[in-house]
């Protein structure tokens, strides 16, 4: 019998197939608790679910020597639980330590136990798993007659007696094993690894046990109902693919932590370094002898480092960078690791964050900041600090706008600003008009957030904001389609002193108008999918807008005017709209593929 710290290497780790049945016929009696909904964290609260995988009844408190509702939070109730949440008041560190289990409906296959059941059943591995697939029956000599594929990609019987047997399946098998006597050799409870194993930044342990979780209450519900036959076949079958995948994650972690190294202690050379990067984050040199010395000390940052600053692709992390980052994203934020939120690193540090109000208050100051390039913060504070020496990219409220513009300090090196704004034109904009906060500004983008307020931007054509601007995104409910005005912005784009770009959205990129170029400007319009098909439904209102924005463009002012569509334009109006362009603006029109097979009278 394993002890409790040797029951998930001996699961999941272990080639015995007697070690493996050990463990896991100890699962229950060792684990902390069960885990039934595949919830994690809880976005409001930050606290995990209740019976979730992160589940605090199960895996320990969040803090130390405090239960969730709060009732115990004092060292002397140390060991105690909760009565009212059911949460034991001690450490947080036991999270790391305590392991769960998941129930499951349907007897499980081992993939190390697979051929002690063949030998069993008197047939091979791959006639198991055949069986357990549903594409083969299973007879009780242990002969197996294979369906055959159809080219569709299902599986079929050419024998009816044979599709009628319906000898297959896990539950087949588990009758077979317990006529033989062997149904220990089946799998019923799952170990769920320690919360402190498996973070809330897309660990891969996580997404399989959600999927693995959600297939087994289905399964279950659909028992419940008694659904038909070959709906609970195809559950049982997929609930046992969900398995092997996860064994699959689990391992591969197992394995990791066994091999994983520690970060090494700093150095006065190693802070020397750091200390440089703060005060010119953009001197790639510097961090790439970080990376030496670090890699040198067998510190696993500097392969990190040297994985993002060779990377082709940033944007997109590989699985070494993934991992590294998972297992070390609290001591690589440090003092930033309750701060921020959404945290993303870019060349071996953190690029960009989103702030927590009152924790990230407490932090400014702090040389972590140093490299951020891309900031979602209402702090104003945070934003004026010299410590903000890479910020490029700035995202805020339309209220930590206008207390910028109060402090009367200059920030050049931000490029982009993106403003979020509850009505438009919004209250108290003289402040913002008469101060010239962000001289480098060459990229604005406004949301509007309230469907009920008309949009109206003349506001922002005397605003400093617009004095050097490139390109000026603007995004809108689409219930403003109705009094919104294209010209307007045509006269903005063509103006001797606003922006070449302006990109007008609606409602999610439902709609988006395009407009670039000077004297003649260029107009490009991209509807959706979920476009088309409300106006395919019926939505006059909606066409009605539409057309009447585009047929309202003057033809002189127009260099070209291009409209993009996902796949072909199907409705009989759209394609009368199309006749209507090409007659207004001629051969300056490009127009998406229009569907004459279905609406012939339109041609």
């Amino acid at each position: 019998m394993p002890s409790a710290n040797e029951v998930l290497p001996a699961f999941f780790l272990s080639d015995d197939p007697d070690v493996v049945l050990a463990a896991a016929a100890a699962v229950e009696g060792f684990a902390s608790g069960q885990v039934t909904t595949p919830e994690g964290y809880n976005q409001r609260t930050k606290k995990p679910e209740c019976r979730g995988i992160h589940c605090a009844r199960v895996f320990g408190p969040i803090a130390d020597y405090s239960c969730i509702c709060g009732r115990l939070s004092a060292v002397q109730h140390s060991g105690q639980i909760c009565d009212r949440c059911g949460v034991l008041c001690g450490r947080k560190e036991v999270r790391g330590q305590r392991w769960g289990y998941i129930a499951c409906g349907v007897p499980l296959i081992h993939p190390i136990v697979a051929p002690t059941i063949a030998e069993v059943l008197g047939c091979s591995v791959d006639d198991l798993v055949a069986v357990m697939r549903f594409q083969a029956n299973l007879g009780r000599d242990g002969s197996v007659v294979y369906a055959r594929r159809r080219a569709e990609g299902y599986y079929v019987f050419e024998d009816d007696a044979e599709e009628a047997r319906q000898h297959r399946g896990n539950r087949y098998i588990a009758e077979r094993l317990a006529e033989l006597g062997q149904d220990h050799l089946l799998i019923h409870r799952i170990p769920v690894t320690p919360s402190d194993w498996r973070t809330t930044r897309r660990d891969p342990q996580d997404s399989r046990y959600m999927g693995f979780v959600n297939r087994c209450n289905r399964l279950a519900r659909l028992m419940e109902l008694a659904a038909p036959k070959i709906i609970i076949d195809n559950e049982e079958r997929l609930t046992q693919v969900a398995f092997m995948r996860l064994g699959e994650v689990v391992r591969d972690e197992l394995i990791a932590r066994d091999n994983r190294r520690k970060p090494a202690p700093q150095t006065a050379y190693s802070q020397q370094l750091l200390a440089r990067i703060a005060q010119a984050p953009d001197d790639l040199a510097t961090r790439r002898r970080l990376a030496d010395y670090l890699c040198e000390q067998n510190d696993p940052r500097g392969d990190f480092i040297v994985l993002q600053l060779d990377s082709t692709a940033p944007h997109r992390l590989s699985k070494a960078e993934r991992d590294l980052l998972r297992w070390h994203y609290d001591a690589w934020l440090g003092p930033l690791v309750h701060a921020v939120d959404g945290a993303e690193f870019r060349r071996g540090f953190l690029f960009s964050c989103r702030t927590l109000r009152e924790p990230a208050k407490a932090t400014i100051g702090s040389p972590m900041w140093a490299t951020v390039e891309r900031l979602h913060t209402d702090l104003v504070e945070l934003i004026v600090d010299p410590g903000m020496r890479a910020l490029r990219v700035l995202s805020l409220s339309y209220q930590t706008l206008h207390s910028l513009c109060l402090q009367h300090t200059q920030l050049p090196q931000i490029e982009r600003v993106e403003v979020r704004l509850a009505r438009c034109p919004p209250r108290r904009v003289t402040v913002v008009s008469e101060n010239s906060v962000l001289t480098g500004l060459r990229e604005l983008e406004l949301h509007v957030t309230s469907s009920r307020a008309r949009v109206d931007c003349a506001w922002l054509l005397d605003t400093p904001l617009m004095e050097r601007l490139d390109t000026l995104s603007l995004t809108m409910p689409l219930e403003s389609l109705e009094d919104f005005e294209l010209g307007f912005w045509w006269d903005v784009v063509a103006g001797a002193q606003g922006p070449r770009s302006v990109e007008l959205c609606f409602h999610k990129r439902t709609l988006v108008f395009s407009l670039r170029g000077t004297s003649n400007v260029e107009l490009e319009v991209r509807t959706s999918a979920a476009f088309q098909e409300l106006i395919a439904m019926g939505n006059d209102e909606l066409f009605e807008h539409y057309r009447r924005l585009l047929l309202g463009v003057a033809r002189a002012h127009v260099g070209h005017v291009a409209i993009r569509a996902r796949g072909q334009w199907f409705d009989s109006r759209l394609h009368m709209l199309a006749d209507e362009l090409r007659q207004h603006f001629g051969n300056r029109v490009t127009l998406p593929r229009l569907n004459r097979a279905r609406y012939p009278e339109t041609s």
